[in-house]
């Protein structure tokens, strides 16, 4: 799995002058513990543990080098990520429009499952998005199983 690094991007491009192999790049490495390490890290509120999984489940942003820079905080094997900067990365890419639909709405999702919950208006609209297997684990994580 490419993260999106310059380092994976130049050795999709140029494998012969990419100057790490993939075993020994330590953003390549950090890329791929970083879902396990937000899933450890969440706390019992049902919204944040709903946005990390759908997060996680999508997998786009967390392979995005410009959201994790701006919005994940790292504590040594444990990631947390701040809702307040997802947020103000979310309106910055909505004003560049390089990112597609989908990957917006998942992101716009996340941020509202975590700032407030399972309370969200419209949650059962919003997921009809999705697949099947994306709306039965933010269901499940929300502690909504079989809706």
């Amino acid at each position: 799995m490419e993260c999106g690094h310059d380092c994976c991007a130049l050795r999709a491009v140029h494998p012969h002058v990419h100057p790490l192999p993939p075993e020994n790049c330590r953003h390549c490495d950090e890329m791929q513990s970083l879902p396990g390490q937000l899933a450890a890290s969440v706390d019992d509120d049902p919204g944040r543990r709903a946005a990390i999984a759908l997060l996680r489940v999508h997998g786009f942003w967390l392979r995005r080098p410009g959201f994790v820079r701006r919005a994940v905080r790292r504590n040594g094997d444990r990631a947390f990520i701040d809702w307040d900067d997802a947020s103000g990365y979310y309106d910055e890419a909505m004003l560049m429009g390089r990112i597609g639909d989908l990957e917006l709405l998942v992101l716009d999702l996340a941020i509202a499952l975590a700032r407030r919950g399972t309370t969200t208006d419209g949650l059962h609209r919003l997921l009809a998005a999705f697949d099947d297997d994306t709306r039965r684990q933010v269901y499940d994580a929300l502690g909504l199983a079989g809706r």
